[in-house]
């Protein structure tokens, strides 16, 4: 385990997250209604496994609910928020698509999203925090 992925922060729950762009817009995915935070849009990723990194965790993630092979190009810093069921650290990647067209296996539905359009659309709280950074990066960058 590498000690850039976790903290010493005891009950947190470590999830990594990917930023995906093509033409200057991002994907977003759509959770099923009958899960926690059903149907809220966000960013495609999941939970962190044991001696799992968090870019093998993104990596494995994008494969399994996406069915795309990702490289993670940057890691932004994680963040962390308290829910009532408990604390969740997301680790936010930018990455680039190596192989494959996204499709929403593990999600109600998909979407390819522009900085503008991030209101729009409905995100869990810890996602939320998040949007203002994600909107700038949009905007400075057409694709990876």
């Amino acid at each position: 385990m590498n000690n850039e992925d976790k903290d010493n922060r005891p009950g947190a729950l470590d999830v990594s997250i990917g930023l995906l762009a093509r033409d200057g817009r991002l994907l977003i995915t759509r959770r099923f209604a009958h899960v926690p935070l059903g149907g809220l849009w966000e960013l495609p990723g999941g939970k962190q496994l044991p001696g799992e990194t968090a870019a093998q965790c993104l990596v494995r993630e994008m494969y399994e609910e996406l069915a795309i092979v990702v490289e993670p190009l940057a890691a932004w810093t994680p963040l962390e928020h308290a829910y009532p069921s408990g604390i969740i650290r997301l680790h936010p990647f930018v990455c680039r698509l190596l192989s494959g067209q996204p499709a929403p296996l593990a999600a109600a539905e998909m979407a390819w999203i522009a900085a503008g359009q991030l209101a729009d659309y409905r995100f869990p709280p810890a996602t939320q925090s998040l949007l203002p950074e994600i909107a700038r990066w949009l905007n400075c960058r057409q694709s990876y």
